[in-house]
């Protein structure tokens, strides 16, 4: 699931994803651009290659109450910013 993806470098991307469901693909959610932000709360990413990955800058901010767990890698953040606010 490519969640969201600016093509130019100036090009703000934004979405708020609320009881979403993401199971059993390669990149549960995928975050590209320095100017896309993608927020999440009261969701599920499981059973996938990599739970959340950022690229070029992006940015995941969680509501803290996710279910991230179970994928091969939960968490591959070294191309942007995680910022939980709660617990996760």
């Amino acid at each position: 699931m490519q969640v969201l993806h600016g093509s130019a470098a100036n090009e703000t991307v934004q979405g708020l994803f609320s009881s979403v469901n993401v199971i059993d693909s390669g990149a549960g959610v995928k975050v590209n651009g320095s100017q896309s932000v993608a927020v999440f709360q009261n969701s599920n990413i499981v059973g996938n290659t990599t739970g959340v990955l950022l690229q070029n800058g992006a940015t995941f901010l969680s509501s803290g109450n996710n279910t991230i767990q179970g994928n091969t890698t939960n968490f591959n953040t070294a191309g942007g910013t995680y910022t939980v606010s709660g617990r996760n």
